[in-house]
């Protein structure tokens, strides 16, 4: 047997709001068909073509409103603070590894890529280290891919001359 999913609460409130918004938006723009009829009251007219455009249109830009913070609001992390300090351990510890070897340079670019990741999905007391460790990242990165005797920024001497 099938289980149904209980429905959160309020949903039925939601789906006619959201319904009345919708309809409102769309054909709430028919009624201009009506501003002929008021030609000899341009105040009228005025007030009608202000009233059938911009006020019913703002139930469905309030529900749109409503749906951006919402999501936004409703977001957690996707991993928890102890969760990801363990995974940017060990992405610290393969760098470690992996640097000055032959290659690494692909090799830094996905643990960079991982550690950004990280930094965007974890809890955010987390995102700091991350953000570090992604930076220390695209340093090593950086210096594995310049030639030998070359300096992978230029110094401040060579700024000024």
């Amino acid at each position: 047997m099938r289980r149904i999913a209980p429905r959160a609460p309020g949903a039925a409130g939601r789906a006619v709001a959201v319904s009345v918004a919708v309809a409102l938006a769309v054909f709430g723009s028919f009624l201009l068909l009506v501003t002929p009829e008021f030609a000899d009251r341009p105040g009228l007219q005025t007030l009608w073509v202000v009233l059938s455009l911009v006020l019913l249109k703002l139930p469905l830009l309030g529900l749109v409103w409503w749906l951006i913070t919402r999501r936004r609001r409703t977001r957690l992390p996707a991993w928890d603070a102890d969760r990801a300090e363990r995974h940017l351990d060990a992405l610290a510890a393969e760098a470690d590894r992996v640097a000055g070897t032959p290659g690494a340079a692909a090799r830094l670019d996905a643990l960079s890529a991982d550690a950004w990741r990280t930094a965007e999905r974890a809890d955010s007391s987390v995102t700091p280290a991350a953000v570090d460790l992604a930076l220390r990242l695209d340093r090593l990165r950086r210096r594995d891919r310049t030639p030998a005797g070359r300096s992978p920024e230029p110094s401040g001497e060579n700024l000024s001359k």
